[in-house]
């Protein structure tokens, strides 16, 4: 046979964390505060300007790309679809992510 017992008991006094926690002065916090503390260290920021250059392409290969270009889905109601100098920077930074890759740069 089982036995049935009673709940456990509450202690009366306070736990640790019931307690507040003790009050800091004013003072103090601006002491800390104005103290400071080193800055962290974020990404380098990269001044990348645009820059314009022409690039000289077989008509055949940008009849390809025109190509491949109308294969992509438009977005609903836009008329404009994919243009050919947005399919190249895509092309071009799938070259650069690759050759990051495999050079360890």
């Amino acid at each position: 046979m089982s036995k049935i017992q009673l709940p456990p008991k509450r202690n009366s006094e306070p736990q640790k964390e019931d307690r507040p926690a003790p009050k800091v002065s004013e003072k103090k916090i601006q002491q800390i505060i104005n103290k400071g503390g080193s800055p962290i260290q974020g990404e380098k920021t990269v001044d990348d300007k645009v820059k314009n250059f022409n690039i000289m392409i077989l008509e055949s290969d940008l009849d390809t790309i025109a190509e491949l270009c109308d294969k992509r889905p438009k977005k609903p109601g836009r008329i404009i679809g994919f243009s050919k100098k947005d399919w190249l920077l895509e092309a071009i930074q799938e070259k650069i992510d690759r050759e990051k890759r495999k050079f360890n740069v």
